[in-house]
């Protein structure tokens, strides 16, 4: 009988030992899983901050390209809407980057191009000051001289928008091309 006993508690302790480890296995499963929920929670959060940086980041650059706008036409010097822009899906990873370059290089121009403006303003303003507070003749001569000036500059800016849409349209192929000539019609 004591030996019986015995056997069925070691038995029972092999049973117990068993479904220990089932129980550790379930546990260390159900770990495994939170570990891999928490996990993809953290790679979807991940994303979604990437894609509200690029979105920001979008809006900030709209902004910034409608502050120049804004600014150059304060100054006299008429943007041209032209829009760079086909969808994504529509241009190779070559053609984005010199289109880049092109807009990079076409508003570094912009802006020097606006320095020299408001420099020949500020120019005129103090000749106009002096020729006014003068007890000398007036002379329009050296006024007129800023104005052709910064006229000359204005249309420089013009001519450099225009440049940079002729180098887009060459990065184009035909499809490109028409879907934005397309895009154009409907916008004008």
């Amino acid at each position: 009988e004591f030996v019986r006993r015995l056997r069925s508690r070691g038995g029972n302790m092999e049973r117990r030992g068993n479904g220990r480890q089932r129980q550790n296995k379930r546990e260390t499963d159900f770990q495994q899983r939170e570990r891999d929920m928490e996990m993809e929670r953290r790679e979807q959060e991940h994303q979604f901050q990437l894609e509200r940086m690029q979105k920001e980041h979008e809006m900030e650059m709209e902004r910034l390209e409608q502050d120049r706008i804004r600014e150059m036409r304060q100054h006299g010097a008429p943007s041209l809407d032209f829009d760079f822009e086909l969808p994504d899906d529509e241009m190779s990873d070559g053609q984005r980057e010199k289109i880049q370059l092109i807009r990079f290089r076409l508003e570094q121009q912009e802006i020097q191009k606006m320095a020299e403006i408001q420099i020949l303003e500020n120019e005129a303003k103090i000749a106009l000051q002096q020729q006014f507070f003068s007890q000398k003749m007036a002379e329009t001569k050296p006024i007129e001289e800023l104005i052709k000036a910064i006229a000359i500059l204005q249309s420089e800016i013009k001519i450099l928008e225009i440049k940079a849409m002729v180098e887009f349209k060459s990065l184009l192929n035909p499809e490109q091309l028409k879907h934005l000539i397309n895009q154009l019609k409907e916008t004008h």
